[in-house]
């Protein structure tokens, strides 16, 4: 029972964040973005070069056109303060400047200015109330910025003027998650799945929030489907183990194995196959696992609490205390 109830603690490699959509001429980091059909885009070849537009703005210091242009070619080149400062000078020209209010949002986004980027959007919606990926961005700002009411109501607002807007289904769907409202969330995944019958993201979420539910076999369906999509996705095979191992089905040791091959760094597979392990008496093999989990996540307390148990068992009472020590010493 207690190597039970420390496997539920591990329970799934989600990570419910949300992903951001904005125009791909605002340079990519780490997140999702799509492209604003309001927004202007350029590339080198076809509009050229910086020197161009220097030699333009120029010979018309008023050209707001010149200045939006040089601000994509220069954030291309990474030097986005550069950038911002052409969008504040075509905005200083024309206040009214849509493209450019878009653009400068996003750009501050990048430079972690989020109130300021939050500034923005509100006058690009107050510039046009029907454009659904600015709702949709200025949602993702309000929830970095805490105010997670004002991000759905934006959400909602984004998926009724664009019922087709993925990006705003799937971070609505994990604002519910993280408010615990799992079947809001499987609603919303749903719907992803009927506008995309192949996207991977919809069927390993919606899998991920059947499991809180508890709907075990419903959840290794949408993770079957994730593998079928995406045959290299590493926590898919690890969820998958879990949903079988909670739903006393074959198979969950392989999907471990699969998830380990896939990913050698899954804290999660190692930690969870571990408990399998301790379970089955294969108490060396257990302790290989979560000491590998270990070494790959060496700050995570409820590791080192698993191992002194399985340490316990063992024998090793001293190993055991350390751990327990250890994992005292990382809740503090």
């Amino acid at each position: 029972m207690k190597s039970r109830l420390l496997l539920t603690t591990l329970m799934l490699c989600i990570g419910f964040c949300l992903v951001a959509q904005q125009s791909s001429t605002c340079p990519p980091k780490d997140q999702v973005r799509r492209m604003n059909s309001m927004q202007e885009t350029t590339t080198q070849p076809r509009f050229g070069s910086i020197e161009d537009f220097d030699k333009v703005i120029a010979k018309n210091p008023n050209d707001t056109v010149a200045y939006f242009y040089r601000a994509n070619l220069k954030a291309a080149a990474d030097d986005l303060q550069g950038a911002l400062d052409d969008l504040n000078k075509a905005i200083s020209i024309n206040p009214n400047y849509y493209q450019a209010l878009n653009y400068r949002a996003q750009l501050k986004e990048d430079l972690d200015d989020l109130e300021g980027a939050l500034l923005n959007y509100n006058r690009v919606i107050e510039l046009n109330p029907n454009d659904a990926i600015a709702y949709s961005n200025r949602a993702y700002i309000r929830d970095e910025l805490g105010d997670t009411e004002g991000a759905m109501v934006d959400y909602d607002k984004a998926i009724e003027l664009d019922p087709t807007d993925i990006v705003s289904y799937l971070n609505r769907a994990i604002m519910k998650a993280n408010a615990e409202d799992y079947q809001g969330a499987i609603n919303d995944m749903t719907q992803i799945i009927e506008i995309d019958s192949t996207s991977v993201d919809a069927f390993y979420y919606r899998g991920s929030f059947k499991a809180f539910l508890g709907e075990y076999l419903e959840a290794i369906e949408d993770f079957n489907k994730t593998i079928e999509l995406d045959p290299e996705n590493s926590s898919a095979y690890s969820n998958r183990a879990l949903m079988k191992d909670n739903a006393d089905i074959d198979g969950a040791i392989d999907d471990y194995n699969k998830a380990i091959e896939l990913n050698p760094a899954n804290v999660t597979a190692y930690s969870n196959r571990s408990l399998l392990k301790y379970e089955s008496g294969d108490i060396q093999g257990a302790l290989e696992d979560i000491s590998e989990a270990i070494f790959l996540r060496p700050d995570q307390a409820d590791l080192y609490l698993i191992r002194s148990t399985i340490k316990e068992e063992a024998g090793d009472f001293e190993g055991a205390r350390v751990d327990r020590e250890k994992a005292q010493e990382l809740n503090q």
